[in-house]
C-alpha cells in the first residue's frame, strides 16, 4: 500500500519493487558467490564477498577470549571457528576469497551501470523520482557497504548519475542520523585497518577498487 516509502502510482510502485528486488542479498555463504546467475540477478548478492575484508578487520576488535567462549556456548561451532581464524590471522586471510571478491565487483558494476542509466532517464534525485522510497533504503545500505571497504569512489568515476544520487543520499538527515552519528570508535578503527591493509597489500586494493 502507498505510504511514506512506497510510491502512490502503480507504475512507480512496480519500479520501486524492481529495484528492491535488485538489492536483495540472496547469497548467504561466500561459497555461493560462484553462482553467476544469482550475482547477475541481484546486486545485493554481490556484497558478501566484498564485505569479507570488513569482517576480517572488524574481528580484530573482538577479544579472543570472547570468541573462545563462543566456541563453548554458540550453537554454530563452524561459524565461530571461522571467526576465530579471522581474529587470529587477520590480514593473512583477507585475500583468501579474492577471486570471489573480484567476481562480485564485476557483477556489481553491471548492476550499478543499469542504475546509473535509470537515474539519468528518471531525472532523480531518487530511484523513483522525487520520492525517497524503499528502493533507496535498499541501495543506501548496499552502497554504504561498498564505500566502507573503499570501493565506491572508483565505481562512481564513470557513473555521473549514480554519483549525484549518492551525494543526495549522503546529504539527507536520515543518513547523518543512521550512519554518520553511529561511527563509534570500533567502526572507525575497523575502517582505518582496512585502509592500512590496502596499503600493505596492493592486491587487496586492486580487487576492491578495480575491475
Amino acid at each position: 500500500a502507498p505510504g511514506q516509502f512506497t510510491p502512490s502510482s502503480p507504475e512507480l510502485r512496480r519500479l520501486c519493487e524492481y529495484w528492491v528486488e535488485k538489492g536483495v542479498m540472496e547469497v548467504r555463504k561466500i561459497a555461493e558467490i560462484d553462482d553467476d546467475e544469482m550475482l547477475s540477478r541481484c546486486a545485493g548478492s554481490c556484497i558478501p564477498a566484498l564485505s569479507f575484508p570488513m569482517f576480517c578487520a572488524g574481528m580484530q576488535e573482538i577479544p579472543l577470549i570472547r570468541l573462545l567462549e563462543g566456541l563453548v556456548f554458540h550453537p554454530d561451532k563452524q561459524r565461530l571457528i571461522k571467526m576465530t581464524l579471522m581474529r587470529a590471522l587477520g590480514s593473512k586471510v583477507v585475500l583468501m576469497p579474492k577471486k570471489k571478491m573480484a567476481k562480485g565487483r564485476r557483477h556489481l558494476k553491471v548492476h550499478l551501470q543499469e542504475l546509473d542509466c535509470h537515474l539519468g532517464s528518471i531525472g532523480g534525485p531518487y530511484i523513483c523520482g522525487t520520492q525517497f522510497t524503499q528502493a533507496d533504503i535498499m541501495f543506501t545500505t548496499l552502497l554504504e557497504r561498498v564505500r566502507f571497504v573503499g570501493g565506491l569512489e572508483s565505481l562512481l568515476i564513470d557513473m555521473p548519475n549514480l554519483a549525484m544520487y549518492w551525494k543526495a543520499i549522503t546529504e539527507r538527515k536520515s543518513y547523518q542520523v543512521a550512519i554518520v552519528d553511529h561511527y563509534i570508535p570500533i567502526v572507525v578503527r575497523t575502517e582505518e585497518r582496512i585502509k592500512e591493509w590496502k596499503e600493505r597489500l596492493p592486491e587487496l586494493r586492486i580487487v576492491l577498487e578495480r575491475e
